[in-house]
């Protein structure tokens, strides 16, 4: 896969979800998706070492402690719990510490 597939795959999978590019990096390898709603997770989307597309998601809560998944398959058909998991997360660890 291309970068630029990479990019177009993802814009179709995760636009739906409220999720949009906010960051990538230089080779345009690596994408980072985030959503509007407060204190929500963010997606970092992109090509291993044999240009296969994965996944990362992960949350950043109070004091900078982070929860995150493993590298998953792209597209995963259980992203919608994994983003409800760490979601729900973070809304817990702010009501900890507020």
């Amino acid at each position: 896969m291309t970068p630029k597939e990479l990019r177009d795959k993802a814009n179709e999978f995760l636009n739906p979800l409220g999720y949009s590019v906010h960051s990538s990096s230089g080779d345009q390898r690596t994408l980072t998706y985030t959503n509007d709603k407060e204190n929500s997770a963010a997606i970092r989307v992109f090509l291993d070492n044999q240009n296969e597309p994965k996944m990362k998601i992960y949350g950043v809560g109070f004091f900078f402690i982070e929860v995150t998944t493993s590298s998953i398959q792209f597209n995963h058909p259980r992203l919608s719990k994994y983003l409800h998991v760490i979601n729900r997360t973070l809304e817990l660890m702010m009501e900890e510490f507020q």
